[in-house]
């Protein structure tokens, strides 16, 4: 769901739009006779654009973990394997 919403939504979202927005133009074009038009690269770059502010707004508020201390890897002790985790020897 994480990657859904902070990586494929913000990316689809201009190509979402532009197809609403192609329907609706195309709905409207037809009752003229005419065929609406608009450039997808501008789309494709929004979307870029988009996805950029997302990442950066997601890595600003997110951001790592303030002073998590030492990583301490998994071990064997006494037969057991301990996991890894963060903190003192």
């Amino acid at each position: 769901m994480r990657i859904l919403l902070t990586y494929i939504l913000p990316f689809l979202a201009p190509f979402l739009a532009y197809a609403a927005w192609m329907a609706w133009a195309g709905r409207v074009e037809r009752q003229r006779g005419s065929r609406p038009d608009a450039p997808p690269i501008w789309v494709t770059g929004l979307a870029v654009v988009v996805l950029a502010a997302a990442l950066f707004l997601v890595g600003h508020a997110v951001g790592p973990r303030p002073d998590p201390g030492v990583y301490v890897p998994p071990r064997v002790e006494d037969g057991r394997i301990v996991p890894g985790h963060y903190g003192q020897d």
